[in-house]
């Protein structure tokens, strides 16, 4: 499988190595909300969502509305308004 990784600290780095060791292909990383949108328009069949908190929401509905399967680091949201 293809999979893109928005946010590339700590989490993200651990995330693609895990990923790659699993035998998936990494697309592209992001660390700024350009590179986020341009990654997410790939398509891949997995995005993982390791970017900071306040972003997580909108990156990961976007993701799944690409029909993406979607990774989120948490939280997903700050409050549930947020998410639905």
């Amino acid at each position: 499988m293809e999979a893109v990784i928005i946010g590339m600290g700590r989490m993200g780095h651990k995330h693609a190595e895990t990923l790659t060791a699993a035998g998936h292909r990494i697309l592209a990383t992001a660390n700024t909300e350009e590179e986020a949108r341009r990654a997410l328009d790939l398509r891949a069949d997995i995005a993982v969502i390791s970017s900071p908190d306040h972003c997580h929401a909108a990156q990961a509905a976007f993701a799944l509305f690409q029909g993406m399967h979607v990774l989120c680091e948490k939280p997903l949201a700050a409050d549930r308004k947020s998410v639905v």
